[in-house]
């Protein structure tokens, strides 16, 4: 009776320790899933911000009869992607790919020396550019609790865990930069380092 008694306090204890261990894990995963989900709320409100500058250059653009009709349709159509985007990955491609064409419309706009120095042209360049460096920012911090969250999806025995309860790899973002968007002197506003 009392070998008994013992194995079953030890069975006891193994499975409110086993408890105690899934609660954990489940509630770290948890955590590490919602800072990614906030985190990526982030980059997202800095790539709308890009998003929204951008008809401006276009329009500013065309104002100046820009010759580059298909650099403007380019930088158009990827806009329209990015909006009709839904997945992590399907707005982090169309982002990339608005983010590519843009800057070959800043190139070009560039090379049109009126245009280049054109009060509104260089207003929309700097605020892009403060986009640009705010993207740069949140990407980074998305990026550092997307490793954390991975880790812990991939890493044995908490992926056990994850399996279980459906938690899935988050991807990474890398941001296509906008060359000539980043003003030298501009630094991002309100954000802590």
């Amino acid at each position: 009776m009392r070998g008994f008694m013992i194995g079953l306090t030890a069975l006891l204890i193994l499975v409110f320790g086993a408890g105690l261990w899934m609660k954990g894990v489940y509630g770290g995963l948890i955590l590490a899933d919602q800072n990614v989900k906030a985190s990526w709320a982030g980059v997202e409100a800095q790539l709308q911000r890009r998003y929204d500058l951008l008809p401006n250059l276009v329009r500013t653009a065309q104002g100046y009869a820009f010759s580059e009709r298909e650099i403007l349709q380019a930088v158009t159509d990827a806009r329209a992607r990015v909006g009709q985007a839904r997945s992590i990955e399907e707005k982090i491609s169309a982002n990339n790919e608005l983010g590519a064409s843009a800057s070959k419309l800043l190139l070009a706009i560039d090379q049109s020396p009126d245009l280049a120095s054109n009060v509104t042209f260089v207003r929309i360049r700097d605020e892009l550019g403060r986009a640009e460096e705010t993207i740069a920012v949140e990407t980074e911090r998305y990026n550092a609790l997307t490793q954390t969250y991975n880790l812990e999806v991939d890493g044995f025995p908490s992926s056990l865990l994850a399996r279980l309860f459906g938690f899935e790899r988050a991807p990474s973002f890398e941001a296509v930069e906008i060359p000539g968007a980043t003003p030298v002197t501009a630094s991002p506003r309100g954000i802590d380092s």
